[in-house]
């Protein structure tokens, strides 16, 4: 899967959409993220220690809002990724049931949240987002889909079907009307959830300054690697459509254009404002790195059991919660 940030590099305004959906949402509670990894539970919880511990390091830095829960994957469908590394096209199938299971069982220990999941076209999250909007579409309310690759190579699409002939739109359709919406930064995500509603002017609009900075502060990195006119254009083009959504009175101006930056360029100041929050964004987990799944969900009256990881309540015993779950490869 290409790395177009860099590998294990946050993912411009991915965390702050993550706060807005927190904050729009009402929730006053910690541990509103999970995350879904395809990786097997190890002994003695080692993996997922290690990836606790980056959540703390984030934590601190103030670049998480809550601390997540991570579910894991199996064993077995960990395995068929390898076995089938020669058909690609079916290799993630078992990956992406195993996390719609897991999503499947914390939405019923959950019956009054509202969820959004968060994926990427890289392995199975469409399957899984398939399973779960079929099987629970009262309680999910959307399925969000990074495009890292191109979507006729996604797990799902139709074999032998172009992206751009009236089979693909078909499919997109298709998808569109299960819940399903592809995205390619925070900003395009942000506009999907204004759509629903979830998101309100405000929010869409510190999304999308956020994005933009982040972006801006990663500008001598991804000239370097060849990647800024590919992220300023992608950026842009869903720029615009937020900037239609908020409005003349609030709308943002466009990044500038991608210009060429010498060999020797430094590396960019810190763009979350302290080292100790650059320093920990830069040693993510893969998973997070790049965000490739996650859930959102909504209480009503009734107060959420609580999960616990390693001691500590992941989910607030309140009436009014917001909840987002992040997957891991």
């Amino acid at each position: 899967m290409p790395h177009i940030y860099g590998k294990r590099e946050l993912y411009p305004g991915i965390l702050d959409l993550f706060r807005a959906l927190h904050a729009d949402g009402g929730s006053d509670g910690t541990g509103d993220v999970v995350l879904l990894s395809a990786r097997p539970h190890t002994y003695k919880d080692l993996s997922e220690q290690q990836t606790y511990e980056h959540f703390a390091k984030l934590r601190h830095a103030n670049l998480l809002h809550a601390t997540p829960t991570l579910l894991a994957g199996d064993l077995a469908s960990s395995m068929q990724i390898v076995t089938k590394a020669a058909a690609p096209a079916n290799a993630y199938e078992a990956v992406g049931a195993k996390k719609a299971h897991n999503l499947t069982e914390l939405a019923l220990l959950y019956p009054d949240f509202e969820l959004v999941f968060f994926g990427d076209n890289g392995q199975g999250d469409v399957r899984t987002a398939e399973r779960v909007l079929g099987q629970l579409r009262a309680q999910v309310r959307l399925a969000l889909i990074n495009v890292v690759q191109p979507i006729d190579a996604t797990c799902g699409w139709p074999a032998g079907v172009a992206a751009h002939s009236e089979r693909g739109a078909a499919a997109m359709r298709a998808w569109a009307q299960l819940g399903i919406r592809f995205y390619r930064t925070a900003a395009g995500a942000a506009c999907h959830l204004h759509d629903e509603g979830m998101l309100s002017d405000a929010s869409l609009r510190a999304v999308c300054a956020a994005t933009a900075a982040q972006l801006e502060g990663l500008r001598p990195k991804l000239a370097a690697s060849g990647q800024l006119s590919h992220c300023l254009a992608e950026f842009v083009e869903e720029l615009e459509r937020a900037n239609k959504l908020l409005g003349p009175e609030l709308a943002l101006p466009m990044p500038a254009p991608a210009i060429a930056v010498p060999e020797a360029a430094t590396a960019p100041a810190d763009v979350f404002g302290a080292a100790s929050a650059s320093k920990a964004a830069s040693r993510l987990p893969p998973g997070l790195a790049r965000i490739a799944g996650g859930m959102r969900l909504r209480a009503s009256s009734a107060p959420p059991k609580p999960l616990a990881r390693h001691g500590e309540p992941t989910v607030a015993d309140r009436g009014s919660s917001a909840r987002s779950c992040t997957e891991m490869d």
